[in-house]
């Protein structure tokens, strides 16, 4: 689902091998204009994409930071844990080349699949954070409010 032409590489590696750990959501965010750090909703295809590789690629310069995303709305259950994931999906102009991030809504009673079609737009806004998996790194936007 969440795939790029770029090599995806982060600018601080972490061990791998370390087990995710979930965050807890924040219940009832709202991100004013003001907290924004990064807003990439009013960019255009090809620049948004480009945004989005660089952010990942320097991941660690940009934890914490509040990100706001305009992509397609997509999600999948993961077959060995049962845990649905989410994420913001924003290709270039000819759309050849896809980048996506996981987000978690800031609701952990939010299920986004039963108000949204997959492939809708949708805008995110959220705490960019780095994610390790069991022997992987993911980036993923917490505590998340979906406009």
């Amino acid at each position: 689902m969440l795939v790029s032409c770029s090599s995806g590489k982060s600018s601080s590696p972490k061990e791998s091998g370390v087990k995710e750990q979930s965050l807890p959501a924040e219940q009832n965010v709202s991100y004013g204009e003001s907290e924004i750090d990064t807003d990439l909703s009013s960019l255009d295809a090809n620049m948004a994409y480009a945004a989005l590789v660089d952010i990942s690629s320097s991941a660690y310069d940009h934890e914490g930071e509040i990100i706001r995303i305009t992509g397609r709305f997509n999600w999948y259950t993961d077959e060995k844990t049962g845990e649905k994931q989410y994420g913001c999906v924003v290709s270039d102009a000819t759309a050849c080349c896809t980048q996506g991030i996981y987000f978690v809504p800031a609701d952990s009673k939010y299920v986004p699949e039963k108000t949204l079609g997959e492939n809708q737009q949708i805008t995110v806004t959220g705490k960019f954070d780095v994610a390790q998996g069991s022997n992987y790194e993911y980036y993923r936007l917490v505590n998340s409010v979906i406009s």
